[in-house]
């Protein structure tokens, strides 16, 4: 391969490794930044229930929280929508470094893909169904990740070579954090909803009374 294009092939992987790495960093960051300063608050509005004479909060502490929890709920909201776009286009940057590596001959990513899905095409395989074809030749890179991993017995690795069995879970890749976050932002937008309910209901209630 002439010298100029491998010099531009590993420009463009580093540039796609650097914005992969600053927009999660970025998004980690503001994340985290909310999360904090939100629960902050809401233990703040809490103390301040607990500290009053008779426990409970004032329809003016009631209207606060209200609000408060109508912009946290639409900052999720955001948070979330940002967060698909984040994760679109770091899997736009990783299968352009994908196609890098497999022109370079690299085949870093490859590996580590094959582990994170090798239930996935190991059941696909066994029930005869076609694989998702990541590469031009997957089956060469399916037979050859078992021999990388030097903690699997050799009577281990020919299994796993004909998918006859799966990856011990101790030995699978951790779930990435984009995973895990993914599952915990219906569980935000549900707590947040119950504090607005529960919120409302208060004012309902000292309304009343």
């Amino acid at each position: 391969m002439d010298r100029d294009r491998v010099d531009i092939l590993l420009k463009e992987y580093e540039i796609c490794q650097k914005e992969s790495d600053g927009s999660a960093r970025n998004y980690w960051t503001t994340f985290g930044i909310f999360t904090s300063l939100s629960t902050a608050v809401i233990g703040g509005v809490i103390a301040v229930s607990i500290k009053s004479e008779n426990n409970t909060l004032s329809p003016v502490w009631l209207g606060f929280l209200l609000i408060f929890s109508f912009i946290v709920f639409a900052v999720l909201y955001f948070l979330y929508s940002w967060f698909k776009r984040v994760t679109h286009f770091i899997g736009a940057n990783t299968r352009r470094m994908r196609e890098i590596e497999d022109e370079l001959g690299m085949n870093r990513s490859i590996r580590i893909w094959i582990l994170d899905h090798w239930d996935e095409l190991c059941e696909r395989h066994n029930n005869n169904l076609p694989l998702k074809i990541v590469k031009n030749d997957i089956s060469k890179y399916l037979i050859e990740v078992p021999n990388t991993l030097e903690f699997i017995s050799e009577n281990e690795k020919v299994e796993l070579s004909k998918f006859k069995t799966s990856i011990p879970k101790k030995y699978r890749p951790p779930r990435t954090g984009f995973d895990l976050l993914s599952g915990l932002f219906p569980q935000l937008f549900a707590w947040w909803a119950i504090i607005i309910l529960f919120t409302v209901g208060l004012l309902i209630y000292n309304c009343l009374n």
